[in-house]
């Protein structure tokens, strides 16, 4: 039984963790592949909701790795923090959503690499309507349904409640519910 990987960056990850870990590729492979499978089966036992993140290569001290946008649930989904607008985010975001009803696209705060790529993905993705919780730049107002404070949101058959931090570091954007 064969396996042919015809994807670069997937074959430059294989390789690296194979590096990291001593194993060989096929190892490395298969124990990500495991460990995966594991963590997808659990949140299908417990019912709960999925997330998936998508990171945008924007590296930076308040990043770290780049910014997360996450998306929560699977055919009708929510997504949040849509990121930067970087032509190879907004089109891999769009891509991790296609075939899915995207009724939810919420912006937590409007730093320059949490929120500019809201609109091309709205546009994109087909998606609904915009909620953010403010206060907002300039920018912000005309384009969303603006929240003065954490409200919750639903539709996606999960039921999204905001919670307001003192910064993005120190709370999740949202806790999915059930």
């Amino acid at each position: 039984m064969s396996l042919s990987i015809k994807n670069d960056e997937t074959c430059r990850l294989a390789g690296e963790l194979a590096r990291l870990t001593g194993e060989t590729k096929t190892g490395a492979i298969t124990v990500a592949l495991r460990e995966r499978l594991e963590r997808e089966r659990h949140h299908r036992d417990m019912g709960a909701v999925p997330v998936r993140r998508v990171i945008a290569r924007n590296p930076s001290a308040f990043t770290l790795y780049g910014t997360g946008t996450y998306i929560v649930g699977r055919g009708r989904v929510a997504v949040i923090d849509q990121g930067p607008d970087l032509p190879n985010h907004v089109e891999t975001l769009a891509a991790a959503v296609a075939g899915e009803d995207v009724n939810h696209v919420l912006v937590t705060h409007t730093h320059s690499y949490y929120s500019p790529a809201t609109r091309p993905f709205k546009a994109k993705a087909g998606a609904g309507a915009v909620y953010g919780y403010g206060p907002h730049g300039s920018g912000g107002r005309g384009r969303a349904t603006w929240s003065s404070s954490p409200r919750s949101r639903s539709g996606t058959g999960t039921s999204l409640r905001g919670t307001a931090g003192p910064s993005s570091a120190c709370t999740p954007p949202a806790t999915p519910r059930t």
